[in-house]
């Protein structure tokens, strides 16, 4: 009756504590086409259609996001945490010099393709083949990806790394080579069951968490990595995030599992859940590192959330990561990014950076 949509979240709805949506759900509607404006919503559908060269279907797909408006005499506060996952992981890896280009504001998509490609950061500014690069790179390979996912994530951007010159497999060795407190330094050659030559790698962020989590399934007690706390707790793997906040692997076990190879081979092995099912499915420590980030990501939102609640700051809903709320003005939008950017207790040296716009319709 008060035209208010509900029940579209549901806390805790993912193993790292995310929301997850039910329903309409926000965090997959489509996004607008390049150029959509808000001024669209008043137009001609064809009009707009041929104006941004781009099919009818297109514009009605870009205006979903617009079903969803402030409730009457208010506005929505659109706030977004920029690269929180690219922060997070940094912080985890206690990797100084890449935090050091988030809180000096560098562009970090730069930063990123300078060492892999031996140039200066402002050699690889916006529109350049290494600054895309820089950018697909740091979103596909912080969590062990290989040359598949950058592959793909090349593909969301438009951009294709053989035709562009680029061997996939060197850009993933790369980019490696340039953050070596995530994924190691170089060790020596493997060769796989189907002859292909895989550089091994020695430390970093990922082989650190994954031999602690068998370390701690093996019974040797609680250990540290990540800045976290991982300890098997009964028969169940428990990581102690920075927050205090548990991340439990239920029925974790380092067993023989079958590889990606054809091959079996001691891996991590828990209880996940697909599709409302109880299935055992292994995980490495790329995937374990992904499940951190992300856990700690939320819990540097809903801490804001919490602290937006106490200063008069509706939060109606969330959309990954980022947080919409009712507001009246500008002033309401500097003030609520201004309190999500306060340092968490638990992490007083992560550098965080909103970005957030204020507008009647819901848009990204």
């Amino acid at each position: 009756p008060d035209g208010r949509m509900r029940g579209t979240l549901v806390y805790w709805g993912a193993h790292t504590g995310r929301w997850a949506g039910r329903g309409v759900q926000p965090q997959n509607l489509p996004s607008p086409v390049k150029g959509f404006s808000p001024d669209a919503y008043d137009a001609d559908v064809p009009a707009v259609a041929a104006n941004l060269k781009c099919d009818e279907e297109e514009v009605l797909a870009s205006m979903l996001r617009g079903i969803l408006v402030a409730p009457l005499g208010w506005l929505l506060l659109m706030i977004d945490y920029a690269q929180i996952e690219a922060r997070v992981l940094k912080w985890l890896a206690k990797d100084e010099e890449g935090l050091r280009v988030f809180r000096e504001g560098r562009d970090v998509y730069s930063a990123t393709a300078a060492p892999m490609f031996n140039l200066l950061e402002q050699e690889c500014g916006k529109g350049t083949v290494a600054r895309i690069v820089g950018k697909v790179a740091t979103l596909a390979l912080g969590y062990q990806g290989g040359p598949n996912s950058l592959s793909t994530f090349g593909a969301m951007y438009s951009f294709d790394f053989l035709d562009n010159g680029l061997d996939p497999v060197e850009v993933v060795n790369q980019w490696r080579d340039a953050n070596p407190l995530i994924a190691g330094v170089r060790k020596g050659l493997w060769r796989t069951p189907e002859g292909n030559m895989v550089v091994t790698r020695k430390g970093g962020l990922w082989k650190t968490v994954q031999y602690a989590v068998i370390d701690a399934l093996k019974g040797k007690g609680a250990q540290v990595a990540a800045r976290c706390v991982i300890e098997k707790r009964g028969e169940h793997l428990v990581i102690t995030l920075p927050s205090g906040r548990p991340l439990v692997y239920r029925n974790a076990k380092y067993q023989m599992w079958e590889n990606n190879y054809g091959g079996v081979s001691k891996a991590i092995v828990f209880d996940g859940v697909r599709y409302g099912k109880i299935v055992r499915e292994a995980t490495y420590g790329g995937r374990i590192v992904e499940n951190l980030t992300q856990a700690v990501a939320r819990d540097v939102m809903a801490e804001a959330m919490l602290r937006l609640e106490a200063a008069g700051l509706e939060c109606l809903f969330t959309v990954h990561d980022e947080v919409i709320l009712c507001g009246r003005d500008e002033d309401d939008l500097r003030r609520a990014e201004e309190i999500m950017v306060q340092p968490m207790e638990w992490a007083p040296d992560l550098p965080l950076k909103v970005e957030g716009e204020i507008g009647k319709r819901y848009r990204k």
